[in-house]
């Protein structure tokens, strides 16, 4: 038991290191802190875990040292120290969040969380109302237009407030039908092609991500969460640039729920997949073509156990009812003791357009980076790449890459890919002196920056396309292979994501644009024309002269 003294020690403490540090940061680390014990010559601090130890210890130290110094009137040896684990009966959940959340509302009443994989879900509060965005939001007929061809919702069964009724769903919940009517619901059908829409790749494992300084707390924080989900840092929002590893870390945070807890029900979803979904429900709902389809829809993302979601900043700009129904969705899974994870490519303050109440509901947790890997780092992941893959490559043709592209993982084992696939075509082993001519034309100096626009640009004076017909619909053998370069081009030379190729070659889906850069890479693999001309045309898109524009 913790005397009394002790712990006004500490609120002190806390009150005036709240001061010196962010709100952030506080609600993150320390509103769930406290001292276990204090004598002449040190104190023990007590955080919620042994990453939270990592953290303070690396990021806050100095600044808790002096505090403790201040308030004692004299310096004191810190021991940071990780919170016992406790039985799950006892499990005091989501400690940093329910503090940071309490810290925000300031009082506003809250539902207090659930036990995780508990099937009972908690009230949302009055302060739940729906308001305004804040810039220019797209209306329902544009979005209609930019997200047709969703696929199905799957669903469970709702009760009568049309609120989740479920009991915890078995390894096979996903693609077994669901004809069960829970006490006071109605039954709704399950649709067999979520499963599909939904897996995780297998190949994006904890085991096959290489940590370095660039990734290593980031790495932390997520393998925390997947150990145990809700208890540490709810939700966990991963932002950094394109191609750095965000989706690989919640796919392994996906995996290592469903290995370690089979009976939780794990949901990855991109932010397209979801704006699809929703857009489905409306379109089916308003037709009456299914009545049930909003229904099946709410049923479905908030019966989830942990919910994945990737590139969040894809909401930005989608409409209030829309922001308000992933609002609803997030305080029934948060409330209610579900673990979220979300990834961005820039913080929760910097997406444009995001209803305040969700970018501070995205703050409640932890935001962490991560960051470009270092020369290092670079090298590791070129040796697991090969690994994984079984390729014969010389310690000097890592070297040789890692040198020349520093700065997007996707890019660096895309430039690996062109090596061994040169080799290959070529009947012979890799050697240093084919890699650096491959890399020559993969990646030589830039003059300027490789842009979307400049891809297509090359691509039509090559082809001697005009842009007009890049970009058109129709689908003749002339169009289709310059079209998927484009495409497989975007996606390998600058990391962009598919969503956003999709849109700027008018394409309806982003499958479209993962099936070309599939196509293409396997041709790249097997045929040595096709090879030569996307060398040929990244060296076009890549180097200077001025030949080519910057596109229109």
């Amino acid at each position: 038991m913790v005397d009394e003294s002790v712990r006004a020690f500490w609120t002190q403490a806390s009150e005036v290191l709240r001061d010196r540090i962010s709100g952030q940061d506080w609600c993150s680390w320390f509103a769930g802190a406290g001292v276990i014990e204090i004598g002449a010559e040190r104190i023990v601090v007590e955080v919620v875990n042994d990453f939270a130890v990592r953290w303070i210890d690396e990021r806050f130290r100095p600044v808790l040292e002096q505090t403790i110094a201040d308030v004692a009137g004299a310096r004191l040896e810190v021991v940071i120290v990780a919170r016992a684990p406790v039985q799950d009966a006892d499990r005091p959940h989501e400690q940093l969040a329910r503090a940071a959340r309490a810290h925000t509302r300031e009082g506003a009443g809250v539902a207090s969380a659930a036990t995780p994989w508990e099937s009972t879900r908690a009230p949302l509060t009055a302060s739940d109302a729906p308001r305004s965005s804040t810039g220019t939001s797209m209306t329902e007929a544009e979005l209609l237009a930019e997200l047709a061809g969703a696929d199905a919702i799957p669903s469970v069964t709702l009760d009568d407030q049309g609120d989740v009724a479920r009991t915890r769903p078995g390894p096979g919940a996903l693609s077994a039908p669901s004809g069960a009517r829970g006490s006071g619901g109605r039954p709704v059908q399950l649709d067999h092609h979520i499963a599909g829409a939904q897996q995780l790749n297998d190949r994006y494992r904890f085991e096959t991500f290489v940590i370095g300084p660039s990734n290593q707390m980031v790495h932390a924080a997520a393998l925390s969460v997947a150990e145990t989900p809700s208890q540490s840092y709810n939700p966990l929002f991963v932002h950094g640039s394109t191609g750095l590893g965000k989706t690989h870390l919640l796919h392994a945070i996906g995996h290592y729920v469903q290995e370690t807890r089979p009976d939780a029900h794990v949901a990855y979803v991109t932010t397209e997949q979801f704006l699809s979904r929703f857009l489905n429900a409306i379109q089916a709902s308003k037709t009456s073509r299914d009545n049930s389809a909003r229904d099946r829809f709410k049923a479905y993302f908030r019966g989830v156990d942990v919910l994945l979601v990737d590139d969040i900043q894809f909401l930005a700009g989608k409409g209030t009812w829309l922001q308000e129904e992933l609002f609803h969705i997030f305080n029934a899974l948060h409330e209610t003791g579900r673990q979220i994870v979300l990834t961005s490519d820039c913080k929760p303050d910097r997406i444009p357009q995001l209803e305040e109440r969700l970018r501070s509901r995205f703050a409640w947790g932890l935001i962490a980076d991560i960051d470009t890997p270092d020369r290092e780092t670079r090298v590791a992941i070129l040796r697991k790449k090969a690994q994984v893959d079984r390729l014969a490559v010389p310690a000097e043709v890592f070297e040789a890459i890692a040198e020349r592209i520093t700065t997007n993982v996707r890019e660096l084992e895309g430039a690996l890919t062109r090596v061994v696939a040169a080799a290959s075509l070529s009947g012979r082993s890799v050697t240093i002196e084919q890699a650096a001519q491959v890399l020559e034309a993969y990646a030589p100096g830039q003059s300027e920056p490789v842009t979307i626009e400049r891809i297509q640009h090359v691509v039509c004076e090559h082809f001697a396309l005009d842009r007009e017909d890049l970009l058109s619909q129709r689908r003749t053998q002339q169009l289709t292979l310059p079209r998927q370069i484009g495409m497989y081009l975007a996606r390998t030379l600058i990391g962009a994501p598919a969503l956003e190729v999709a849109q700027r070659f008018h394409r309806k889906d982003h499958t479209t644009v993962l099936y070309a850069e599939k196509k293409i890479d396997l041709r790249i693999r097997e045929d040595r024309e096709v090879h030569d001309l996307v060398a040929q045309l990244t060296v076009a898109v890549r180097g200077s002269g001025g030949r080519v524009g910057a596109g229109s």
